[in-house]
């Protein structure tokens, strides 16, 4: 609703859903609807029709005859249609399907026990408090009183159940049950009753027989009626009682009025659909689609007081007013900055300053930006301190520097700050003013660092002049120790001469060491005033705040583009990229041998000797390229790529940058490069441009074996796959063209796709995660209040404000001691500050660990006594112990009396023994309140450092300190700097975590797959992976894995090469060599009975070939084949000819209830549904699987007698076609013992007797298989062959068992274990640097590899299939496999997000202790019907919380 400036404004309390009742839709309604016209002949509405001006203007130019209002201030009105017959709500017509299927139509009461509907009640009644174990121990307490009252009448059960629930709903009272996990549990308990208790097939009321109710498109209901034993004359006349037939709007509300008037008492209360009375509806509002109303629904809000209202004033900006700029797309906070505003005449663009574009991601190229101009003085305040540039320096993604100079500046920097750069007097003082041109007040000059034969100050000095006037007054001056981008070795242009003691890094440019403001050594680069961690800028910013930082890189950024305007200019030349004339003819050289290195690739991927024919390589190339299993392709790929890698790096070390003219830093070129300002290399101009990849591999190949139409198929040169040998300096040919514009090509598709899916996966993410805010109290809790976080990402800090409470920042931390004493009053701070109490916490778990070294977490005093007493019962005890009944021995019970009757005194002395370990320290004091309560790793990392160092002579020894007061000034200041960290209240840490995780995967390219050969798993990466875990979050993952170490004794590293060759699947494809099929026709008298002879051969591989990797013999291979495979083919065989015999006939059967009755639950069926990988997508997947949809619900049913027509000429279609494959299906029938084994005769020889015996037998159970195999012989020496033949009935449609025998032999398995595909042995090298053998599997089985434990190290056993980790060790183990995961994605692109995040959303999906997924099932459970329907499907969310009758 619209309210004027004069109207107050009040305060939403509330809001609950509702359904309108008949008799307040007319109260609501300005207008009856009654002429179907809209509009008349000339266009303008027709009168009661849908376009009345009563119900709202539907033009600006119009006016509503309700409220007298224009076109902008109309609210709009709501109308309604009287019909004269009832029809059926479409809104709510899957509920009443529901009601009508659950309840009988001869009774009209519910079909399910009165006891379930009595614990239903009660469970609900409960969970609207928040009881949640009470609700699962009144179902205990339920079935406990059935099993001693089996006849128990519904009134008793009620009472039961009541006596229950009453206290405990007395006690909780006032508790709010509205919260995720309850939210869950209850949709739980409705769905379960409609699935469970609704679908008996005999009403318990009147044992009638239940009739089945099949739904259609929203708009009928068929009812087929079952007739029992009982049925009387009178049932058989009712109205329902026809075989089958529509249940009209008319019977429905019958139906339903009586079933409200038998069951309204239990529907009323708290029943899962409270508004069952309006599913069928005589009338109902129908209104204009363009105005605002929500349809067939209430929202009630509940108001107080008032707010106050401030008058408003209008200007114009004016200099120094603040400004909101946001650029779209955005993606995480500092998408969005507060500007102060300066205004230049005549202006038609945002100028913007160069440091600030990399948060919003913008360039100069025609980017388009929104500024937005706060009106309240609160708006404002909040974008001064808040959102200005100047407190947005750090990003929250892992709190790196996000402002910084760029380009120019760059070498501009470097050139002023490097060793010979020297200024006069004049050029000094212009360079400073030109720096600091908004100073106030005099300005700190240095004295020249040269004074004969004249004075000159050097570049450093102009930069630490600037430093020393941008430092803000009565603070003391920084110390800085730190490095450049631009490596000691480029600098190096003559090996130095060999002198004891020397070290290249300590005088050299490349380290940074400012001591009290002045930069003393090295070159300011990228590094420093850069977009870089821990460099000057970032260090002002921890030590003076943001506007000091922000200040300096203002500064700067005037300084470095006067020195290039006034006294160096920049430009590059073809100089600079020249290569030398014998570092040319090296390059040449390689180029000429890189032809050779296809062969050796070749060679090295099929393991063939070096004086292999090309040939014979090439052969199996294409054997490999045609094969479905693609690994020895991909294998063949690797190898090539190891191959001109090699060659690339071998040109580029002769070429750079010592092959160049110019050497750096006169090489301006390599001076932009090393410096940061712009590009990574000048290789591809000088060198070669190297291989070209298309999705991680090299380009693929045409079914003709040819990359492009001008190479050879299979040729083995690196240039025909993607190696560019040519370079821009020199020109490149058009192939090599060609394969640059398709890696360009791949680059502009990818972006241009990648964009829909990572934007729906951000906001799926953030439609999850908006509400999670970390609270007073430090917990992180969602809208509701439930609590996902006792401490934000387990320590509670902030993650841009833990910079530097980092290890390797503590030198830092103690050389500017100083400066943070003086700039943060420390002294004052610390001497309110008690830290005794955390620190007694931290020695109480010091002294505990210290006695328990070994200390098992399952030891008890008990366990200590029985341990200590039970050796010497038995000793004294005599005869034989005898069992009880219980299971216990006397000596048991005797030493359970014991322990009960020792005295206090003697039970302390084991309870001391096995007392626990002390609770952490954030456990136990808030880190808030209590000073030092800190967490036990920083703790460990402050003790470990000051043990290092001792620092009794880094202070200042005046005052009197001793070395343990020193030690503890820096750990009270490490201390402190933790406690300040904390994260402020108030932050929304959900959102924060869901842009740190969309804003990076925007720049992951969209399908990547790894594989390294043989020693790798083929690994899903990039967004794809992303969306497993985040999205779809199924058990059926593209890649699982396994990663098993291996025990380090020789007996396992012999048996786990035995494991391997088990665990590997192997078909027979892999084994075998070659297959040969002859074809032969067999003609008689009759044309019926001519027949098809086959004599297929099977040769397969010597077992050398295979013994290294499987674990088979050709016996094995025999015999499999005798016992499965030929089953197999017969029936392969047996399907493709029913196939080729009734492939003109028609398929088609009759409807069952089977295709009408999969909805169970509330109707929709979606939570039943298993979300797919593209069931959940945005954008062009979505409407692919909507399309899918749509397609398998067009089934239109028809009536009674065309069903019946239907039904006869379905049987004809069916008996024609079962008539045509009737004789094909006959010759694959087996014939169980229609073969005798023949008789075996007689023989001087038994053994040759008893083999012939073994043969015949062998082959007698082959023949036995089926009526079509005529003869078999195998090799019955080596096992390398066997041969079969078969006998099929002539078809008229010619069929390829060539190709059906290879299609079957690469599905066959011979050897398998269950979910496991393939296995490999790695050698891993640890952090440590020591190498470790992994056994890693494609595929899960994990209770395999618990087989194994005397070879593998099973508490060390990782997969990346999150489900089954928390099957198998618990939901705690699904928290940290998810973090690992989303971490290990991101850290193939080089992005690090901070951990703190990926805890957070890891808790989040595992809240309910199961792991869901961010997408619309996973919000199902949340309680927010807003949140809800903000998200998708918002009708659906609307619809269900009306149902329940939520409330906010």
């Amino acid at each position: 609703m619209l309210f004027s400036k004069e109207t107050p404004w009040r305060r939403l309390e509330g809001m609950s859903f509702g359904m309108y009742s008949t008799e307040e839709i007319r109260k609501l309604s300005v207008k009856s609807i009654t002429n179907s016209i809209l509009l008349d002949n000339v266009g303008t509405a027709a009168p009661n029709g849908l376009y009345d001006l009563a119900l709202g203007p539907a033009d600006s130019k119009e006016i509503c005859t309700t409220c007298m209002q224009d076109f902008t201030h109309c609210p709009g009105h709501f109308g309604h249609i009287d019909l004269h017959l009832p029809v059926y709500n479409p809104l709510l017509f899957d509920k009443l399907y529901l009601i009508i299927r659950g309840s009988c139509l001869s009774c009209h009461m519910f079909t399910c026990p009165r006891a379930a509907i009595h614990l239903l009640l009660n469970q609900l009644k409960l969970l609207d408090v928040g009881a949640i174990r009470e609700v699962y121990e009144i179902d205990v307490a339920l079935k406990q009183f059935l099993e001693g009252s089996p006849k128990a009448s519904g009134a008793e059960i009620q009472d039961t159940l009541e006596a229950f629930s009453a206290p405990v709903i007395k006690a909780s009272q006032g508790r709010d049950g509205s919260i995720k996990h309850v939210c869950e549990i209850k949709s739980s308990l409705i769905r379960d009753f409609w699935k469970v208790h609704m679908s008996s097939r005999k009403c318990p009321n009147c044992k009638a027989g239940k009739a089945q109710v099949r739904r259609e498109h929203n708009s009928k209901l068929i009812v087929t009626r079952a007739f029992g034993k009982n049925d009387t004359a009178e049932q058989e006349d009712d109205v329902y009682m026809g075989k089958r037939g529509y249940l009209t709007p008319s019977l429905a509300r019958e139906h339903v009025i009586k079933v409200w008037e038998k069951e309204g008492k239990i529907m009323k209360h708290r029943s899962p659909h409270s508004a069952t009375k309006y599913c069928v509806c005589l009338s109902f509002n129908h209104s204009k689609s363009v105005h605002r109303y929500v349809h067939f629904t209430c929202l009630c809000l509940q108001q107080s007081d008032l707010a106050l209202i401030f008058p408003q004033v209008n200007r114009h900006i004016k200099n120094g007013d603040v400004l909101l700029l946001n650029r779209q797309p955005t993606l995480h906070r500092p998408s969005i900055q507060a500007h102060c505003a300066r205004i230049l005449p005549g202006e038609k663009v945002l100028r913007l300053h160069y440091a600030n574009c990399k948060a919003y991601n913008a360039d100069f190229d025609g980017d388009e930006m929104n500024a937005h101009f706060p009106q309240s003085e609160l708006g404002r305040a909040e974008a001064y301190n808040l959102v200005s540039t100047d407190h947005q320096y750090l990003v929250p993604k892992d709190g790196t520097p996000l402002a910084g100079l760029i380009q120019d500046h760059m070498v501009s920097g470097t050139s002023m700050t490097i060793r010979g750069c020297f200024f006069t007097r004049d050029q000094y003082m212009e360079l400073v003013y030109r720096g600091l041109t908004d100073r106030i007040g005099r300005v700190k000059l240095l004295p020249p660092a040269v004074l004969k034969p004249r004075l000159l100050w050097t570049g450093k000095q102009v930069v630490s002049t600037l430093l020393l006037n941008v430092i803000p007054e009565n603070h003391i001056p920084l110390n800085l120790t730190g490095k450049a981008k631009i490596p000691s070795k480029a600098w190096v242009k003559e090996p130095p001469r060999s002198t004891p003691g020397y070290q290249p890094d300590s005088m050299c440019e490349s380290q940074v060491v400012i001591r009290h403001g002045e930069l003393l050594v090295g070159v300011l680069d990228k590094a420093h005033y850069g977009s870089s961690a821990y460099g000057l800028v970032h260090c002002c910013y921890e030590l003076y705040g943001g506007g000091t930082s922000g200040k300096l890189l203002s500064c700067l950024a005037r300084l470095f583009t006067a020195y290039l305007q006034l006294y160096r200019g920049f430009t590059m030349g073809v100089e600079d990229i020249l290569v030398k004339a014998g570092a040319n003819l090296q390059r040449k050289k390689i180029i000429k041998e890189s032809v050779k290195c296809g062969a050796k690739a070749l060679q090295a991927a099929f393991n063939l000797s070096s004086t292999a024919e090309e040939s014979k390589g090439r052969d199996l190339w294409q054997d490999a390229h045609l094969n479905v299993d693609q690994r020895d392709f991909n294998m063949v790929d690797l190898k090539f790529k190891e191959e001109v890698n090699q060659v690339n790096n071998n040109i580029n070390k002769v070429c750079m940058p010592l092959g160049l003219h110019r050497s750096f830093p006169e090489n301006n070129l390599q001076l932009m490069v090393q410096s940061g300002a712009k590009g990574r290399s000048n290789i591809c101009i000088s060198c070669l441009l190297g291989q070209i990849e298309l999705e991680g591999r090299r380009p693929p190949l045409m079914p003709s074996g040819k990359s492009l139409p001008c190479f050879q198929p299979y040729e083995a040169e690196p240039r025909s796959g993607g190696f560019v040998t040519g370079r821009f300096l020199t020109g490149i040919k058009p192939p090599e063209f060609f394969f640059h514009c398709m890696a360009g090509r791949e680059g502009l598709v990818d972006t241009a796709v990648k964009t829909s899916r990572s934007g729906y996966l951000q906001r799926c993410v953030i439609k999850h995660l908006e509400g999670l805010v970390v609270q007073y109290d430090l917990t992180v809790r969602d809208s509701d209040g439930s609590v996902v976080q006792f401490l934000y990402g387990e320590d509670g800090l902030d993650i841009p404000k833990t910079q530097f409470l980092q290890p390797r920042q503590f030198p830092f931390i103690k050389e500017n001691y100083e400066v943070i004493r003086k700039s943060k009053c420390l002294d004052e701070v610390l001497a309110k500050l008690d830290p005794k109490a955390a620190q007694s916490h931290f020695q109480a778990i010091k002294k505990w660990k210290a006695k328990h070294e070994h200390a098992s977490p399952r030891t008890g005093a008990f366990l200590l006594f029985s341990q200590k007493k039970l050796g010497k019962m038995k000793a004294e005890a005599e005869g034989p112990s005898v069992d009880l009944n219980n299971g216990r021995v006397a000596l048991t019970l005797q030493l359970m009396e014991k322990w009960k009757t020792l005295d206090d005194g003697s039970r302390v002395k084991y309870l001391k023994k096995t007392s626990h370990c002390p609770d952490p320290c954030l456990a136990v004091f808030r880190p808030d309140i209590c000073f030092g309560s800190v967490s036990e790793t920083f703790s460990s990392m402050i003790e470990t450092y000051l043990s290092q160092f001792n620092i009794k002579h880094e202070f200042d020894s005046s005052s009197g300190s001793d070395l343990l007061c020193m030690h503890c000034s820096l750990r009270n200041l490490l201390q402190l700097k933790w406690q300040r960290a904390l994260c402020d209240p108030g932050e929304a840490v959900g959102l924060l975590a869901a842009q740190s995780i969309g804003e990076p995967s925007t720049q992951m390219t969209l399908n990547t797959f790894h594989f390294a050969g043989r020693g790798e798993m083929n690994v899903t990466l990039g967004i794809p992976r992303l969306r497993e875990i985040l999205l779809i979050a199924s058990s059926n993952i593209k890649t699982p894995m396994m990663s098993i170490p291996v025990l380090k004794n020789k007996k396992a590293m012999k048996r786990v090469k035995i494991l391997r060759k088990k665990l590997t699947r192997v078909c027979l494809a892999e084994v075998l060599h070659k297959v040969d099929v002859l074809e032969t026709l067999r003609m008689t008298k009759k044309i019926s009975q001519n027949k098809q002879i086959f004599t297929v051969t099977f040769h397969f591989l010597p077992p050398e070939r295979y013994k290294e990797d499987k674990l088979l013999s050709p016996q094995s291979i025999l015999s499999f084949m005798e016992q499965r495979f030929f089953r197999l083919l017969l029936e392969a065989i047996k399907k493709l000819s029913a196939k080729l015999a009734s492939i003109n006939a028609v398929d088609t059967r009759k409807a069952t209830t089977k295709d009408s009755d999969r909805d169970v639950g509330d109707g929709d069926g979606e939570e039943l549904r298993v979300v797919d990988d593209e069931a959940d997508e945005g954008d062009a997947d979505a409407a692919d699987a909507k399309r899918k949809e749509k397609q398998e619900e067009e089934v239109d049913y028809e009536s009674d007698e065309g069903e019946e027509n239907g039904d006869e000429e379905q049987e004809e279609v069916m008996e024609g076609s079962e008539q045509k494959s009737q004789e094909s299906e006959e010759q694959f029938e087996e014939r169980p013992n229609r073969i005798s084994p023949p008789i075996p005769s007689e023989s001087s020889n038994n053994q040759e007797q008893a083999d012939g015996t073994q043969d015949s037998m062998r082959i007698t159970s082959v023949l036995q298989i089926s009526d079509s195999i005529e003869g078999y012989k195998y090799d019955d020496t080596n096992g390398l062959w066997c041969e079969i033949t078969l006998s099929l009935p002539v078809s008229k449609v010619h069929f390829d068992l060539t190709s059906l025998v290879v299609a079957q032999a690469q599905n066959a398995v011979i050897i398998e274990t269950k979910g496991i595909t393939r296995c490999l042995l790695n050698e891993v090298t640890t952090k440590d640097g020591a190498k470790e053998l992994f056994l890693k599997t494609e595929g899960i089985n994990m209770h395999e590899m618990f087989k194994h434990g005397h070879i593998l190290d099973l508490n060390r056993l990782y997969s990346n299939e999150i489900h089954a980790m928390a099957n198998t060790y618990g939901i705690e183990v699904a928290l940290r496999v998810i973090e690992k995961e989303i971490k290990d994605v991101f850290a193939v692109y080089g992005i690090e997000v901070d951990p703190r995040h990926l805890s957070l959303v890891a808790d989040y999906m595992c809240f309910e202790g199961v792991y869901k997924p961010l997408n619309r099932l996973g919000i199902q459970s949340n309680s927010s019907p807003l949140q809800q329907m903000t998200f998708e499907t918002s009708f659906k969310f609307l619809k269900e919380a009306t149902m329940l009758g939520k409330k906010l």
